[in-house]
């Protein structure tokens, strides 16, 4: 088992920060502290001793150097005894500046603060593959840093160089991941394997990913775990360059002060970035710098083996020269050549355009009927790679389509899968294949998939899916708003259906343009406490707490009122009962002295009768009387309280039964019993009120009773009507809230996204410019002879309405491209636009495969084609397979350097290839091995040779004369009818000779004047296609290849 790297604390690596991460993105990095012991080499178990077993560890916080504020994230590593391990925020160009303390728990419940480590070097990404930052187990030896291999070291030990390195990287960034069911004593310690960004540990073992949120100290043990962090879950690479060409003109246009200038760049690094940018919880962005890319390696075709698949039965192989230059692969149709093409396309993309989009019956023939086993592989040679790259896709037995196995190999090395070649997104964007199907298809299938063909191969997906964050965050914020705003009028409607001061009081806070969310969140605030602060609802809740008059307190009153009035009766008849009335006239005799002095008395008249001594006594008197009157006091005081008690048997709170005709409650029966209840008031006989409570409080009490009950039934009913709409309300609150929110944002969001479309718009335009003017050269070669001239070709719109405006004139007028053209003029378009894709200097692949180009195609045209052809053999591998013998013809007219070979099959599916010669020097070699061939009848020999050298000299004949005369501007098709006039040999000859048809006669005496005689006779053997005898039938071949020679070289 691969071990993790240790990091010394001398290592100071210069930290890379992910063109994926804003200051929001976080990538997580698991960094062991330095350990106790103060070495630099060990990790070790900071804080516990080996033995001590810790159930779990918690990060505390990180400091970024680039930030003063610490960015707290926990999280929770299980491990059995350790390492410490921690999890630091890294900003982008920052390094990280500290780590604090984890906090580790025993099982016994014990916590232990572990020491705050330094790691202000520790860097966010060191370039290491396997990754960097992984702690040895406590107790290992001290081992020294690795340095992370050069780009030259790496392709010597055949690893991943440029943006595959950096793919890979950004896969595994920094993680390395406790494997408890290692064996040996690393199991006790935690031991390690590196992840891949699939979450395949070094051994091929699955690891599930964790949820960063649910640590379960149960499942420690249970497998792999792989904690994600934010990195590896978009490892999607923003490019430097086209960051920087987005700064820039948001800096010339002043648009980076406007306050939408940072969602730009926050959406370039995703939708998190974006977001984190509108939370305003993220730094502005800044552009990275931009690393070297490398130009990609690029790849040439040697071979392609063909086994089993479609025509072709035993195996086969077409060997090309590997290298800039064009190569013709000629056969009719039905002789298996296009399975070659097909063949190459199915081993490099596990597809075929040819029957991807029909029905599979189309596929289900994939198998050759003629050869059970089945097989493709190519070789290729690869820029910077000493040996050729073969790969292959083998199917066992019967296996499906889909069941194939796919390997790459090169020599001295493991096989690997077809992914680590790198060429997957190039397969897409830069696709070096162009079937008939597709040709005739790639204009038939919309404008928006021509655009996506073609705007794959600008780079500029990063912009696209930037574009797609601000319209992703603009549109649901538009669809929020737009819903609160629905789901307002829907409330409202609903809210006046409910007879409730609430409901008044929501409505009156959103039915204007501003909605006052705070008042309807201070309505809500107050629905779990009842009705209350409402009007209404404080008078029905008054009304539903009044108290009837209790039956046993009635009782209870009556009976001491009763009791009452028998004690007062009986002490008006004691003299105690004198006493006091004697007491109550001696007190107003003193007071009548206090207040006027000495003096007569009022009462009797007697002179100074009052005075301090008569006062004196007086006093004296009067508590003689009082003691004597307390019984009779009692009896008083007794009948007073128990008149009193009457009052509280009934408590009505007087405001609430004034309005409770408001809230719509009938208070008639409750008047009619308070009027003869409050009559209590006026009776003094305390034996008769006695009686009046007796009676009057029980319809007093049924009235109130009734009362109550129905100010209770309608709160209740005014409660069950408002419980359905507070939900409802509170539902709406939570999404204008955020819709609320959402419209502060899209005032930012909307002129972002503007920006952004057009500055897309031109960088697409700067970009695609020289693309297009290569196709629009293209189309010139192709379109001789055609009324329809092609102008700007234009990548317009986006989203749905993205498409390529091709700006076509007919004789000078404007017309709609694909309605004006014929099918060769489209089939010539495909090619203009295919051609500039396949070899832009971005694509690995230095090889296009064209199948079947010339169909539908006029002679003219053809000559176009060739021409194209041979431009693009100037630094690609051009391999074209055709069953139309025009366009080797115009390539070996027009003098272009290119390999024909053919292909003829025979029965049983045996296909076979040989280099081509010329039409001229087939038939000689042909006669010639007529000839030559022992056992042959006389007679055939005789007859044949001569027919094939006259076909050679034919063939001569028209050479020369389509030479001659498409050299001086005649129309093709204006040469061919006349060639198909001429006839025979004799009229071939005289337009080669003398340019006149008319001249055939003539023909012999120019040859025996200029070319000999026995060239003359030779010419007229031929044409006259009788028997000559057997032994001067190589002698005829030989003077009839002089012959041809000889009119080869006529002006």
């Amino acid at each position: 088992m691969s071990r993790c790297p240790p990091l010394t604390s001398s290592r100071r690596c210069r930290a890379r920060a992910s063109r994926n991460s804003a200051s929001s993105r976080v990538s997580w990095m698991s960094v062991p502290p330095r350990p106790t012991s103060g070495r630099s080499g060990t990790w070790a178990s900071t804080g516990a001793a080996a033995s001590s077993s810790w159930e779990s560890c918690t990060t505390s916080r990180c400091r970024a150097a680039s930030s003063t504020a610490g960015r707290t994230r926990p999280r929770s590593i299980r491990s059995r005894s350790g390492p410490w391990s921690t999890a630091c925020w890294r900003r982008p160009g920052g390094r990280i500046a500290g780590c604090e303390t984890l906090e580790c728990s025993r099982p016994s419940g014990t916590t232990r603060a572990a020491p705050s480590p330094s790691c202000a070097e520790w860097p966010a990404w060191c370039g290491h593959d396997p990754p960097v930052h992984h702690g040895e187990p406590a107790g290992s030896a001290e081992q020294p840093a690795q340095r992370a291999p050069d780009p030259v070291s790496r392709r010597l030990r055949g690893l991943p160089t440029g943006a595959a390195a950096q793919e890979r990287r950004a896969a595994s960034r920094g993680f390395c991941f406790p494997q408890p069911d290692a064996p040996g004593p690393a199991r006790s310690v935690g031991g390690y394997r590196p992840l891949d960004g699939a979450g395949v540990a070094s051994g091929g073992r699955v690891a599930p990913p964790r949820d960063r949120g649910n640590h379960d100290p149960s499942a420690r043990g249970k497998s792999v775990r792989r904690i994600a962090s934010a990195a590896a879950v978009d490892s999607r690479s923003m490019d430097p360059g086209l960051r920087r060409i987005v700064l820039a003109r948001l800096e010339a246009d002043g648009s980076l002060g406007d306050g939408w200038g940072d969602l730009v760049l926050g959406a370039l690094e995703g939708h998190d970035g974006l977001e984190a940018q509108l939370a305003g919880s993220s730094a502005s962005p800044r552009p990275l710098a931009a690393p070297a890319s490398p130009a990609p390696a690029g790849a040439f075709l040697r071979s392609v083996a063909v086994e089993g698949f479609r025509g072709i039965g035993r195996a086969q192989t077409l060997e090309v020269a590997p290298g800039p230059g064009l190569t013709l692969v000629v056969g009719r149709n039905g002789s298996g050549k296009s399975s070659f093409a097909e063949g190459l396309e199915v081993l490099l993309t596990g597809d075929s355009l040819r029957w991807k989009e029909r029905a599979a019956v189309w596929r289900d023939g994939w198998r050759n009927l003629h050869h059970p086993a089945a097989s493709l592989s190519a070789t290729f040679l690869v820029e910077g790679e000493p040996q050729p790259c073969v790969v292959s896709r083998r199917w066992e037995g019967e296996a499906a389509f889909e069941v194939a196995e796919v390997a790459v190999a090169l020599p001295g090395r493991p096989k690997r899968d077809l992914d680590s070649l790198g060429w997957t997104a190039a397969l897409r964007t830069h696709r070096p294949f162009l079937s008939y199907n597709e040709l005739g298809s790639l204009l038939d299938e919309g404008p928006s998939k021509l655009y996506d063909a073609l705007s794959s191969i600008l780079g500029l997906e990063d912009l696209v899916e930037a574009q797609g964050a601000l319209q992703e965050a603009r549109r649901s914020r538009e669809k929020a708003l737009k819903d609160a705003t629905e789901g307002r009028g829907r409330l409202l409607e609903r809210l006046r259906e409910v007879d409730d001061e609430r409901a008044r009081r929501v409505m009156a806070a959103i039915e204007g343009k501003e909605w006052d969310l705070g008042a309807v969140e201070a309505v809500l605030g107050a629905a779990g406490s009842a009705p209350a602060g409402t009007a209404e609802a404080e008078v029905l809740r008054a009304i539903a707490s009044l108290e009837p008059p209790d039956p046993a307190r009635v009782a209870e009153a009556v009976a001491e009122m009763r009791e009452a009035a028998a004690a007062l009766t009986f002490a008006e008849s004691t003299p105690a009962a004198r006493s006091r009335d004697a007491a109550k006239l001696l007190e107003l005799a003193l007071a009548f002295h206090a207040a006027h002095g000495d003096g007569d008395c009022p009462v009797c008249g007697q002179e100074l009768a009052l005075d301090r001594a008569w006062d004196k006594r007086q006093r004296a008197v009067m508590a003689r009387l009082r003691e004597a009157a307390r019984e009779a006091e009692a009896a008083h005081e007794r009948a007073e309280a128990a008149r009193r008690r009457w009052e509280d048997l009934a408590i009505l709170k007087g405001e609430a039964l004034q309005r409770a005709s408001e809230v719509g409650l009938d208070l008639r029966e409750l008047v009619a019993a308070l009027e003869v209840w409050v009559r209590a008031q006026s009776i003094e006989d305390l034996g008769n009120l006695a009686d009046h409570v007796e009676s009057a409080s029980g319809p007093l009490r049924k009235a109130v009773l009734r009362l109550r009950e129905a100010a209770r039934a309608k709160l209740e009913r005014r409660e069950d009507a408002w419980r359905p709409v507070v939900a409802e309300v509170a539902g709406w609150l939570a999404g204008a809230r955020d819709a609320a929110q959402g419209a502060v944002h899209l005032k930012r969001l909307k002129p972002a996204e503007a920006w952004l479309k057009k500055a897309a718009a031109g960088i697409r335009d700067d970009r695609f410019g020289p693309i297009a003017e290569k196709a629009a050269g293209i189309w010139e070669r192709l379109r001789q002879q055609s009324h329809v001239e092609l102008g700007r070709i234009q990548l317009t719109g986006d989203g749905t309405r993205r498409r390529v405006v091709l700006d076509v004139t007919v004789d000078g007028v404007a017309g709609a491209a694909l309605g004006v053209m014929s099918q060769g003029e489209l089939h010539s378009l495909a090619l203009s636009l295919f051609v500039p894709r396949a070899t832009l200097p971005e694509s690995p692949f230095r090889f296009i495969v064209i199948d079947d180009p010339v169909q539908s195609m006029d002679p003219a045209r053809v000559d176009g084609l060739a021409r194209v052809l041979e431009s693009a053999s100037a630094d690609r591998q051009v391999v074209v397979f055709t069953h139309d013998d025009r366009l080797p013809e115009a390539v070996r007219r027009l003098d272009i350097a290119a390999e024909i070979l053919e292909v003829t099959r025979r029965e049983g599916s045996v296909v076979e290839l040989r280099r081509s010669l010329d039409p001229v020097g087939r038939y000689l070699e042909d006669a010639l091995a007529v000839a030559g061939t022992a056992g042959l009848p006389s007679s055939a020999a005789a007859h044949v040779v001569p027919g094939l050298c006259r076909l050679a000299l034919e063939a001569t004949c028209m050479e020369v004369v389509r030479r001659r005369r498409l050299t001086r501007g005649e129309a093709h098709a204006a040469v061919e009818r006349t060639l198909s006039e001429a006839g025979h040999l004799s009229g071939l000859a005289a337009l080669a000779l003398f340019d006149d048809v008319e001249r055939g006669g003539e023909v012999l005496e120019r040859l025996q004047r200029e070319a000999g005689a026995s060239l003359a006779d030779a010419f007229r053997r031929c044409d006259e296609s009788g028997e000559i005898p057997p032994e001067a039938a190589v002698d005829l071949v030989r003077l009839a290849s002089k012959l041809t020679a000889w009119l080869r070289g006529l002006s």
